[in-house]
């Protein structure tokens, strides 16, 4: 596994993963190194595949054409007469490397995923049945994805699949331990503590969803946060005026969740943290709290609902920044509180991964979000080139008779 670092210390990364190692890599001051990087840069981040190779078959040619003793400018009309006789045989239907993939056979795409998980060094350590495993929940994540005939205009918010699946790590416990959840699985820090009883009786509108709001700031009252331009009604208070601020900030909280209630807001996240008063206040309320939502998760979250972050106090909080979900489902899972969140514009799947370390984890992460960008590839161009160097072969061989001719 490469690891990357400063030429002058610091932080080291270790990794298998292509795309980071390009995130990493300062390529100086050289222009041909800075276009070549952010070159393969824009490819992983599209195709999630092939870094290694797009990066030697790029600085081979770069320097190949810089030991023929032509010109710069007949060197590179000669490559991009290459590029396109190569672009239009690989596009027809006489390429013998190019097969097609048969989307309704599962056995081919179980061999798709397999395939991508056994180029990569992350797996080298698995046994069968755990890439197998793996490959599965890959498989049946994805599949839950796929819209129905008919349902893709249905679906709105969403530009790739991708947008729609999620991965948490789960350190300290083996790769069999892993599953797959429809929805998107977050740690609800405490909030699962109340009966089921009592998260069946969660607020919902007429049409039995769950209204949402969702904060990207400080609900706890203390915060630096705080905007500074609000108009606060204080009183004088007996502990001064740092009191009386307290005071007014915690009525102007209870003030801005009275209001989300009046709005029929069944669920309330937070990035940071929530004041106990106003959580006790919202429950009471049958309003679910959630709070200290990590960036990551509270990005997955407003994917989800489809609602806007709200970052102000003030009670002047349009209707459209607030979301919708279908349902909440809480979960226990080794020992720790989850929530499964189902949206109302289509579905979400998590992949539950579970990891021996957290660079595993770092490994894998990108490579099951890479593995479902395939597989949504296929589902626009259901063709697949032979391995083992076979295309690379029948392309050479083209190229020569192309030449002879």
């Amino acid at each position: 596994q490469p690891v990357c670092g400063g030429g002058g210390g610091g932080h080291f990364t270790v990794t298998s993963c292509a795309g980071k190692v390009f995130q990493l890599w300062r390529a100086g001051r050289g222009a041909v190194m800075r276009l070549v990087v952010d070159s393969l840069q824009s490819h992983t981040r599209r195709y999630h595949d092939s870094g290694l190779f797009a990066a030697l078959l790029s600085v081979n040619l770069i320097l190949s054409g810089l030991e023929l003793r032509a010109p710069r400018a007949q060197v590179a009309e000669v490559t991009g007469y290459v590029l396109s006789l190569l672009e239009e045989h690989l596009n027809s239907d006489l390429c013998p490397a190019k097969q097609t993939l048969d989307l309704t056979s599962v056995s081919q795409l179980m061999a798709v995923v397999r395939t991508v998980l056994r180029t990569k060094s992350a797996t080298c350590g698995m046994s069968v049945l755990e890439l197998d495993h793996l490959s599965s929940l890959l498989l049946q994540a994805f599949l839950n994805l796929v819209p129905s005939p008919g349902e893709e205009g249905r679906r709105t918010g969403f530009n790739s699949l991708l947008d729609q699946f999620h991965v948490h790590a789960l350190l300290g416990r083996s790769l069999a331990s892993s599953q797959w959840l429809r929805g998107l699985l977050v740690e609800s820090r405490g909030a699962v503590s109340d009966t089921l009883e009592q998260w069946r009786e969660v607020r919902r509108n007429e049409e039995g969803n769950i209204v949402t709001a969702l904060f990207n700031i400080s609900l706890a009252g203390d915060s630096k946060e705080f905007p500074t331009g609000l108009q606060l009604e204080m009183e004088e208070s007996s502990g001064g005026e740092d009191a009386s601020l307290e005071e007014a900030v915690l009525q102007q909280m209870l003030s801005m969740a009275g209001y989300l209630v009046e709005q029929g807001v069944g669920f309330l996240g937070c990035q940071k943290c929530i004041h106990p008063v106003v959580k006790e206040f919202l429950r009471t309320h049958g309003v679910v709290a959630v709070e200290r939502l990590s960036a990551f998760n509270v990005g997955a979250v407003r994917a989800v609902t489809g609602g806007e972050f709200i970052s102000s106090l003030s009670l002047e909080c349009p209707r459209s920044c607030l979301g919708e979900l279908r349902d909440i489902e809480p979960t226990t899972i080794d020992h720790k509180s989850f929530l499964v969140l189902h949206g109302t514009r289509g579905p979400h799947s998590t992949l539950l991964l579970c990891c021996e370390s957290e660079t595993v984890a770092d490994d894998l992460k990108p490579l099951a979000t890479g593995v479902v960008s395939i597989l949504e590839q296929y589902l626009h161009h259901p063709f697949f080139l032979c391995g083992g160097g076979c295309t690379e072969t029948i392309l050479s061989n083209y190229l020569e008779q192309n030449v002879t001719a």
